[in-house]
């Protein structure tokens, strides 16, 4: 899952990539944007967070392409950055 946000890192829109990892983001007004991999899907396949990619969409409305995001899993015994939840003891 991809998620588009605002300046103020608010998501405006979430999007799912094909299983190649194609993927588009329809009717986006001009502006500047922010996209990430969406946090819960980095902590439920264990994945490294890529960081966020800066676009700016132009009043002509071209497409922008080539955003692209190399995800890799957490090498085994490291702590993602991204809090987990841990399994409660039932008592």
């Amino acid at each position: 899952m991809i998620e588009l946000l605002d300046r103020d890192r608010r998501v405006v829109s979430a999007i799912k990539s094909s299983s190649d990892g194609y993927y588009i983001v329809p009717a986006v007004a001009q502006g500047r944007y922010h996209l990430r991999v969406a946090p819960e899907q980095l902590k439920q396949f264990d994945l490294i967070d890529p960081g966020e990619r800066d676009i700016t969409i132009l009043p002509d409305g071209k497409f922008i392409n080539g955003v692209d995001f190399l995800l890799s899993r957490n090498p085994a015994g490291t702590v993602s950055d991204l809090p987990r939840d841990e399994p409660h003891d039932k008592k």
